[in-house]
């Protein structure tokens, strides 16, 4: 799936591509971002492939201002333990009560890109029930979402299209760099505590 070019507050745009296998369980997301700062000229292309449980993100080519900054480094992170606490607090949360406190409303549907998918909203702050961040899904698959000035829309969808593998690999030449989520997030959390 393509989207739509972003605009970065006037500073550049980014588009993306997302590459899926099983709706959404198996993904890459191709990123390419074009900016200009205080005359500061960036040119990032990135992936960022989700693979069962593993992540891995790496640059394919990165300059600042013509000079060539790619990192030949992947970050590969085990999801396992992230997903596992995703899990228990799903398990804690009752779907129909969180529905209910985010004020959740199927909106109907949309097409887009040539499919239809469901349209809905939810309300973030329940004090600010009319700031609302809207969405349409498709088998898994954001077609669309828009929360204020923020909005990510597909240009176009092709399904049953055979993705070379390479998209969800680590290219030859790279180190790979080990990344513990679990772990980062316990070290943040203590951090966070210690400061009190």
């Amino acid at each position: 799936m393509h989207y739509e070019p972003q605009n970065l507050m006037g500073m550049g745009t980014t588009t993306e591509t997302l590459y899926f296998d099983d709706y959404g369980r198996k993904e890459a997301v191709e990123r390419v971002t074009e900016s200009s700062v205080m005359g500061i000229k960036t040119y990032e292309h990135t992936m960022q492939v989700t693979d069962g449980q593993t992540g891995i993100s790496y640059e394919i080519k990165k300059t600042v201002n013509g000079k060539d900054e790619t990192s030949k480094v992947a970050t590969k992170s085990d999801l396992r333990a992230f997903q596992e606490m995703a899990q228990t607090m799903a398990k804690s949360l009752d779907v129909n009560e969180l529905k209910k406190n985010m004020d959740y409303r199927e909106e109907g549907t949309e097409t887009i890109a040539g499919v239809t998918g469901q349209k809905y909203s939810v309300a973030m702050n329940k004090e600010q029930p009319n700031a609302r961040v809207y969405g349409v899904m498709y088998k898994n698959i954001v077609l669309k979402s828009e929360m204020g000035s923020i909005s990510t829309k597909a240009a176009s969808i092709e399904e049953n299209v055979a993705v070379p593998a390479s998209k969800f690999e680590i290219p030859a030449g790279y180190t790979v760099q080990e990344f513990n989520v679990a772990e980062e997030m316990e070290k943040a959390a203590s951090m966070g505590e210690s400061k009190e």
